[in-house]
């Protein structure tokens, strides 16, 4: 973690965590580092439900599935980045991947 302002980033969870109701602005790209990495597909999910807002990678090397996204969160919502295309846990460079994950309040509410 380079940069934790606030602290709503859980590192050992990989959960983001509202601290107050707002706009949101997030941005992960999840990124393939070989050719025998598995297709990737990574998906934003808030408080544990698909929000439907997806990337995807075929599988090719060095090849980026990226996904930019607006929400409207309450106080508490957590935010999690899946990989809806495998069982791999996309954050793991152990895995095959690289994974880049940003996010910040734009206005509260």
């Amino acid at each position: 973690t380079i940069s934790n302002v606030g602290s709503a980033y859980d590192t050992t969870t990989s959960k983001f965590t509202a601290p107050y109701d707002g706009v949101y602005w997030f941005s992960t790209v999840s990124k393939v580092l070989s050719t025998s990495t598995a297709a990737v597909k990574p998906a934003l999910y808030k408080n544990g439900a698909d929000t439907k807002i997806l990337g995807y990678s075929d599988g090719e090397e060095k090849e980026a599935a990226p996904i930019t996204a607006v929400l409207s969160l309450t106080q508490g919502d957590e935010i999690t980045i899946v990989n809806q295309n495998a069982d791999d846990d996309i954050s793991s460079f152990a895995n095959g991947y690289h994974t880049h994950f940003e996010g910040f309040l734009l206005t509260r509410t």
